[in-house]
Parts: structure tokens; C-alpha cells; sequence
């Protein structure tokens, strides 16, 4: 009895060892709907391998899905045996059969090879996995190679990674006033190029996500003046370091510190400000005053 799964959509059955009932009325030939007397055992919306009058020349084997509320199955594929009518009380029974294997079979060979392996294209939308922000070694493998998994660069799956960071630094010395901006004019890194050292001073997230920074401004102040490091997110106030105080007498190397999260969307940008109580300020010394950051995570 020759066995044809090419119109089954569901490949993958469950079955109950022993199961047998009968049908509830008469099936007609190549009938899409087979109502039965019983379905216990099984759960509504399961795929079934079912075999009508089993011990006589009507023998057919067809797969569907079962309907608990309507003790039925439904959308029935017949696999094996020529269609023919099927009276009221004809038994239908669960039993493994040529087409459960080619079932599963063709189920695996959408996305297998004959050996196993997953074939070219299998994975859809890929490229969703090779994130920028982490990226993992644990599906590192010698079988995984860029045909069988399309849109991912297999450079990214060697090492975690995370390409937003930077390092900016004041590398000649400034006299900024109160509420100044401190122009940062060296870099230590800037992995992503997102620190402008060269005009407006500023690192702008390339990525919506939470970011981390840390800053410091080392000023020479006179007796009597203040120092307090400040950033400011799109020119607004964010985060303020400690006040410092110069009650010496004379000038003195002071050094407040800054650093926080600070969730940006993509464009945004953040700033190493003097504050408002940065007063009498002689300079401000070099390398000591800088701003570093880094992404923490997508948003």
C-alpha cells in the first residue's frame, strides 16, 4: 500500500499506544472531516496518524488533527489505501505506520540535510542574531559556517564584543568660565568614532540604550574659587560631580569627579561641562580632565 505524505503540513504526530474507537457515521470518500466515537487520550489541536478498518480490503491510513470539542479530526489528509466510503461503526485505530516516519521524514528535511546539518537558508532572519552590543562564542563551531547561517558575520561569533566605547581627554590646557563646555581635544580609543574631538566636543550615541559615563575636571583655583564637573545630555544638565572648595589662600590643583547611566536615544549627545559653581577658575589642567563612556545596553 503505497504511502504519500506530499499534501501533510503537519509532520510531526502524537500517538496512544493501544488506542481504538470507531467512527460516529459514515465517511465519505476523501472526506476532509472524520468524526469519531471517542478521541481520549489525546489533547485538541494534536496531530494523529489514524488507520481506518485496518482488517479489511477499505484499509486506508489518514492524518488530521483532533477536535475534542466536535470528537473528531479535522483537516484529513489520506496518506495510503485507495479513498473509498467508510460505514458508521468502522474502527479506527492508532498504530505506527509508513506514514508517521514520512511524516517526520519530510518534516526534517525542510530544514536538514541528509547528514544532519542544518541546510543553506534554514535559518530565516539570521542577521537578527549578530547583534552589535554581545555577541557569543557558544555557537562558535567548525560546522557552522556562513552557508548555513545566512546573514550572520561569522567574525562576530568568536568574541564578545562591544564596539561602543571611547576615551577622550583634554590634551592642552583651557581657562573655561562658569557653565562652560570643556573641550576635549585628545582620545585614548573611540571604537565606534562617536567622540567629535575636533569641533563640537561631544560623544553621540550611535544606539538607543543605557550608557555609562565617568569624568573629571582638574582645575587650578584660585583662594576662594570652586570646581564642580558637571555633564550635560543635548546641553540639559544630567549628572553633577563633587563641589570642591580652595579655602588655601592661595591657588590650588583641585579635581571633582563625575559618572552615571544615562539612557540616550540614537543622536543624542553628552558633554564634560564646568557647573555654575565652578568659579575663579585659572585653568583647566591636561590629562587629568576627561569623559569616558561606554554602551551598557540596548533599549
Amino acid at each position: 500500500m503505497p504511502t504519500n505524505v506530499t499534501s501533510v503540513i503537519s509532520h510531526f504526530p502524537s500517538a496512544e499506544n493501544g488506542f481504538t474507537t470507531t467512527t460516529s457515521g459514515s465517511v465519505s470518500s476523501g472526506a476532509t472531516t472524520v468524526g469519531l466515537n471517542s478521541v481520549a487520550g489525546y489533547t485538541n489541536g494534536e496531530t494523529v496518524v489514524f488507520v481506518i478498518d485496518p482488517s479489511n480490503a477499505s484499509k486506508q491510513t489518514f492524518t488530521g488533527v483532533i477536535d475534542t470539542a466536535g470528537v473528531q479530526v479535522t483537516s484529513v489528509v489520506w496518506t495510503a489505501g485507495s479513498n473509498t466510503t467508510h460505514a458508521s461503526g468502522a474502527t479506527v485505530v492508532d498504530y505506527a505506520t509508513a506514514t508517521h516516519i514520512s511524516m517526520v521524514t519530510k518534516g526534517l528535511l525542510v530544514s536538514l540535510d541528509q547528514d544532519g546539518t542544518l541546510k543553506a537558508g534554514a535559518v530565516d532572519n539570521a542577521a537578527a542574531l549578530a547583534s552589535n552590543v554581545v555577541t557569543t562564542a557558544k555557537i562558535l563551531d567548525a560546522n557552522v559556517t556562513a552557508a548555513k547561517i545566512v546573514g550572520i558575520d561569522k567574525s562576530l561569533t568568536t568574541t564578545d564584543s562591544n564596539p561602543y566605547k571611547f576615551s577622550a581627554f583634554l590634551g592642552t590646557a583651557q581657562s573655561p568660565a562658569t557653565n562652560t563646555k570643556v573641550q576635549l581635544q585628545s582620545e585614548l580609543y573611540d571604537t565606534n568614532n562617536n567622540f567629535d574631538s575636533a569641533t563640537n566636543f561631544r560623544y553621540t550615541a550611535p544606539v538607543a540604550g543605557f550608557y555609562h559615563f565617568s569624568g573629571a575636571l582638574s582645575q587650578l583655583v584660585v583662594s576662594g574659587g570652586q570646581c564642580q564637573a558637571a555633564i550635560r545630555t543635548n546641553g540639559t544638565l544630567s549628572k553633577m560631580g563633587n563641589l570642591l572648595f580652595n579655602n588655601s589662600g592661595g591657588n590650588q590643583l583641585l579635581c571633582s569627579s563625575v559618572s552615571g547611566d544615562i539612557q540616550l536615544a540614537a543622536s543624542d549627545y553628552v558633554e564634560l561641562w564646568t557647573s555654575a559653581s565652578s568659579t575663579a577658575a585659572a585653568d583647566t589642567t591636561a590629562p587629568q580632565t576627561y569623559l569616558d563612556g561606554f554602551l551598557v545596553s540596548r533599549t
